[in-house]
């Protein structure tokens, strides 16, 4: 083991949503050998809305979203619900 480079991806998957999941921030950490780290995200009130089709305008979808972080897509290590 040594020294390194972590990115830290956090994802969200909106209720509703056909995608089954949009990318809504990241930061690449140095973390050196043996030692762990927190990370704080910050997703700005904007990235947490969808086009709708008709209003034709950003909004925030009701109900809950789920948020998800991990070094990609694939390895998601942590999963959240809150409501919007």
């Amino acid at each position: 083991i040594r020294d390194g480079e972590e990115v830290v991806q956090l994802y969200v998957k909106f209720a509703g949503d056909d995608a089954a999941m949009r990318l809504r921030g990241f930061d690449r950490i140095a973390v050196a050998k043996g030692e762990t780290k927190a990370v704080k995200l910050v997703i700005p009130e904007n990235d947490l809305t969808l086009w709708s089709t008709a209003k034709h305008a950003f909004t925030a979808p009701a109900g809950t979203a789920k948020l998800m972080v991990g070094a990609s897509s694939a390895d998601i290590r942590l999963v959240a619900e809150v409501e919007l």
